[in-house]
């Protein structure tokens, strides 16, 4: 049960991760297409 709630853990901090990437390449392309 411990390892289960680590990995979900993680997932969730990658997901995170994923998230603010994507923001990134959001800003990036708004940029450009200013």
């Amino acid at each position: 049960q411990i390892y289960a709630r680590i990995t979900n853990s993680k997932i969730g901090s990658d997901m995170q991760g994923l998230d603010k990437k994507f923001v990134g390449i959001e800003k990036i392309y708004k940029e450009v297409a200013m």
